[in-house]
């Protein structure tokens, strides 16, 4: 998410950017491709380690929920926030979207490693209060 808020700019508008240079566009679906095969390993590996639970479809499904998440977390914020300018978006309304990834992986979770998983979860990041249903 780091690197989504220095280049948030690219974000407000990537379909056109996309559309518009044929080149960049492969190079995009080449990154993601790379991106959701990196997720999908590290997620296997939680399971055989014993760390979540989850078959190789269950892996796949969730790095990609992930994926989505990540790069549509700016549209999520415009589209639902009360923003005054397109550069309203604050780094705490950016670290929601970290809560919000690593939730993803919450219910799959084994009972052995779940209360060492979510402290370290609470560690990085905790749920932001104007994620409580309270989003105005």
């Amino acid at each position: 998410f780091r690197g989504l808020w220095e280049y948030r700019f690219l974000h407000r508008d990537l379909e056109t950017l996309l559309l518009a240079d044929p080149q960049l566009h492969e190079d995009y679906r080449n990154f993601y491709r790379y991106c959701l095969g990196q997720a999908q390993s590290i997620l296997m590996a939680l399971d055989q380690a014993g760390i979540i639970r989850a078959d190789r479809e269950a892996c796949e499904d969730l790095a990609l929920n992930a994926w989505i998440m990540i790069t549509s977390w700016f549209s999520f914020l415009h589209c639902t926030q009360p923003l005054t300018t397109a550069s309203g978006v604050s780094e705490s309304m950016l670290e929601g979207g970290i809560y919000q990834v690593l939730s993803l992986g919450k219910p799959y979770l084994t009972e052995t490693y779940r209360e060492a998983a979510l402290a370290l979860i609470a560690e990085v990041t905790t749920r932001p209060d104007w994620l409580d249903g309270r989003m105005s």
